[in-house]
């Protein structure tokens, strides 16, 4: 059994990205993700968490153990999900995760709310950039005026990161007026 904790603190009018390589929840893991944060006045977290269920190229499908996962933003969001190899409702329903055999979330929190135009520009600017496939499913929404989300299932791991990556540009243009190119390790 393994057990990941990340903590985040942002003091006022910080700036902080956290893009992690994605999670493998290895087939008979017993594993649990935490990810809590809190941020003052004027900062803003650009992060998000992605996890692939199983090997399946690999002929290691997740079909036993157990992968936790807690995301908080105490007070104002909490995620969590468990998810069971044995489980195949919620692995195959479509109300569940559909056959997909990766998750992901990205998030956008800010410690004073933008104003009502500046969400509205951003939230058109991220959906416009999700794209459009079949291997994977994305939506984006503010889920309170302080945290904008964006949520993907997928048949791998690839297309959601190439397509968090389309809305981390989005993101730090609009927010941010960052142009910059992405990691060099992205192309790893």
């Amino acid at each position: 059994a393994g057990t990941q904790c990340v903590t985040l603190k942002l003091e006022r009018d910080a700036r902080l990205e956290w893009l992690p390589l994605e999670t493998i929840a290895y087939p008979g893991c017993l594993a649990e993700s935490r990810v809590s944060f809190s941020l003052e006045a004027g900062a803003q977290l650009l992060a998000w968490d992605v996890v692939a269920l199983g090997l399946p190229a690999s002929g290691s499908p997740f079909e036993r153990g157990c992968f936790s996962q807690r995301i908080e933003w105490p007070g104002l969001w909490l995620e969590q999900a468990r998810v069971r190899g044995h489980d195949r409702r919620l692995l195959d329903s479509p109300v569940g995760l559909g056959g997909r055999k990766a998750m992901a979330t990205m998030w956008f929190a800010c410690g004073t709310p933008p104003d009502a135009g500046a969400q509205e520009d951003l939230i058109e600017a991220v959906r416009q950039s999700l794209p459009r496939r079949k291997e994977a499913d994305l939506a984006a929404t503010w889920c309170n005026p302080q945290l904008l989300l964006v949520r993907g299932l997928g048949d791998a791991v690839e297309p959601l990161m190439q397509a968090l990556q389309t809305a981390w540009a989005a993101i730090r243009r609009q927010a941010w007026q960052r142009d910059d190119p992405p990691p060099r390790i992205w192309q790893v």
